[in-house]
């Protein structure tokens, strides 16, 4: 492949010069107020608008006066105000989130070593809420959030990776999620790029959040993916 292509694809996306909790700059580490709050996010944004509940998590973590995300959260608690902030943040998915957010501070989860299956075992966490976490704060750890983009992506790719298999409009569940997650992650292998770049490229491909550079980008990707399985 290319190094010139290679080049065009984004290490990370940092729409913001502070950290931003849409899209974490995964080149440097986060603080430990950032990666609570990415958590608390992740949880939070499954089915909504990222740009919406980022904002909503402002106002909610506002709330309270504290030192991080996970103060904030435990001190809601104890005033038992914890629900009762979320709605007026208007999160949605009230009994969700009340119950994940307590069960996350409470079970002290490590974030920055916590695996799927650690983080699927919190109430409201699936796999792709899972895998999308550890994605941006686990460089590394090969994974694949399968949202409607990804999997719009993979309906027209997974050939190229010789798969035949069906691909769903929707978040699939357990055998058919990890099959689908290891195609993406075999395109990833193939244009010799790590799962959150070509993540964020189809996300800002897909979302409308993107601009002419970012499609010109995604174009010349998808083309070479083709040229490369002629």
């Amino acid at each position: 492949m290319s190094l010139r292509l290679l080049k065009t694809i984004p290490t990370s996306i940092q729409i913001m010069t502070d950290f931003n909790v849409v899209c974490p700059d995964i080149s440097r580490r986060m603080t430990q107020g950032e990666i609570e709050r990415f958590a608390l996010f992740s949880i939070a944004v499954a089915g909504k608008t990222a740009n919406t509940v980022a904002k909503q998590l402002t106002v909610y973590l506002d709330m309270e006066d504290c030192a991080t995300p996970f103060a904030c959260v435990r001190a809601m608690i104890v005033h038992g105000s914890l629900r009762r902030n979320l709605k007026k943040a208007r999160l949605g998915r009230y009994g969700v989130l009340n119950k994940a957010y307590r069960q996350l501070v409470e079970e002290r989860v490590d974030l920055r070593t916590c695996t799927v299956d650690q983080l699927e075992a919190i109430h409201g966490i699936g796999p792709k809420t899972a895998r999308f976490f550890i994605m941006y704060t686990q460089p590394g750890v090969p994974v694949a959030v399968l949202d409607t983009h990804i999997l719009k992506f993979l309906s027209l790719y997974a050939h190229t990776v010789a798969y035949d298999g069906t691909v769903p409009k929707s978040t699939p569940s357990g055998k058919k999620y990890k099959e689908l997650e290891t195609v993406f992650l075999e395109i990833c292998k193939l244009l010799r790029t790590d799962p959150s770049s070509l993540d964020t490229m189809i996300w800002l491909q897909y979302s409308g959040n993107g601009d002419a550079t970012n499609h010109n980008q995604y174009e010349r990707l998808t083309h070479r993916l083709e040229a490369l399985t002629a």
